[in-house]
């Protein structure tokens, strides 16, 4: 019973000493990979350079199946 419950604290303390270790490399592994992924991979472009990016031209069809338009009136309560 006393080897088991020393066993089972030498493992306690020997993951939680190796997790202290390699826990913080993996942080920053993982920060790396999240900053690199942020990054746009659009070419830096040189002050006063202009380019134009054309919409596409399709036209947007509205659904009539959305609903029907009501229009109202507040009613002021107060008299």
């Amino acid at each position: 019973m006393l080897k088991a419950l020393l066993l089972i604290l030498i493992i306690f303390y020997s993951v939680r000493f190796i997790s202290r270790l390699l826990l913080p490399l993996l942080f920053k592994t993982m920060v790396k990979k999240a900053s690199r992924n942020m990054r746009p991979n659009k070419p830096k472009r040189r002050e006063g350079e202009v380019s134009i990016d054309k919409a596409s031209k399709q036209k947007k069809q509205s659904s009539s199946s959305v609903g029907e338009y009501v229009d109202f009136e507040e009613i002021d309560d107060n008299s």
